[in-house]
């Protein structure tokens, strides 16, 4: 714009020196070709002023285009603007998300380890209970070698065979005999223990 300025102040400074010169020739004009000379001197400054015109136009076109450039790049840099705000809160919900999941999954992993560590318990007591069972097999094949070796000689009623079962299981697994049925009584209402 300023060089614009400069060029516009220049071309008038020349239209005006030739506005001089066309003074000082028609101040020196005869009579006769005096009407003649305004008339040229008219046209000259006539074809000067549309050139001045037909310059300054083109130059202010170009100026009109380079605003319109100027608007549009300013519009791009607004879209690219709401573009980046609408991608930072996009990134936000992403960032919460992640914490989100990287909790959830802490959480799961901590649930894991419980799990993992009631398997351990539930192993240990299965492995409790499997050395009971074996003892308790044991404890049967011995009481079937004793039934065995002591059947030829003495053999054992079924209800003393019973009995000392449960013996064995009361004393070693604090298991408690189940009421003994007691052919005296009213078979219908009455048991003893």
């Amino acid at each position: 714009m300023q060089t614009y300025s400069c060029n516009l102040a220049k071309d008038f400074d020349e239209y005006k020196q030739r506005v001089k010169k066309i003074d000082d020739s028609i101040k020196n004009a005869s009579s006769r070709d005096f009407e003649e000379s305004i008339k040229r001197k008219q046209a000259e400054l006539y074809q000067t002023l549309q050139k001045i015109f037909q310059r300054y136009e083109k130059k202010i076109s170009q100026i009109e285009k380079a605003f319109s450039r100027l608007e549009s790049d300013i519009n791009s840099l607004d879209h690219k603007k709401t573009r980046i705000e609408s991608l930072t809160e996009e990134n936000e919900k992403l960032k919460k998300s992640i914490e989100y999941e990287k909790e959830e999954k802490e959480r799961v992993l901590l649930k894991c380890n419980e799990m993992q560590e009631i398997m351990y318990q539930k192993a240990d007591e299965n492995d409790l209970l499997n050395q009971k069972i074996l003892k308790l097999n044991s404890e049967i094949r011995h009481l079937h070698d004793l039934i065995r070796d002591n059947g030829a000689a003495k053999p054992m009623s079924a209800d003393k065979f019973g009995n000392l079962g449960m013996n064995h299981f009361e004393e070693n697994f604090g298991i408690i005999s189940p009421p003994k049925y007691t052919p005296e009584l009213n078979p219908d209402t009455q048991y003893t223990k």
